[in-house]
């Protein structure tokens, strides 16, 4: 993701290097294969609001996905990280 698009992406900050109060909390992320091929990705943050991005081709997709949030949470200046596996995880790594 180039500058100019992350810039647009997060007005609050200037030039990369404020960051926006109470958004640098860990955000974590689950990858899981679907019965049907393919992948989902699940996203918590800290305080246990959680979002999905469902049924993404192949890991290409999930890679270009997760570096895409990456470069979004670091703006925010927020880190992400794997969840850890649960019992019953068929969870991939990234």
């Amino acid at each position: 993701m180039n500058e100019r698009v992350r810039a647009s992406l997060n007005p609050l900050t200037r030039s990369g290097e404020q960051k926006v109060a109470g958004m640098a909390r860990p955000v974590f992320y689950r990858i899981s294969k679907c019965t049907d091929g393919r992948f989902d990705i699940d996203i918590v943050r800290a305080d246990d609001d959680s979002l999905s991005r469902r049924g993404l081709k192949n890991l290409a997709e999930v890679y270009a996905a997760l570096d895409d949030l990456r470069a979004l949470m670091a703006v925010c200046g927020a880190t992400i990280k794997q969840a850890p596996e649960q019992d019953g995880d068929t969870a991939l790594t990234a």
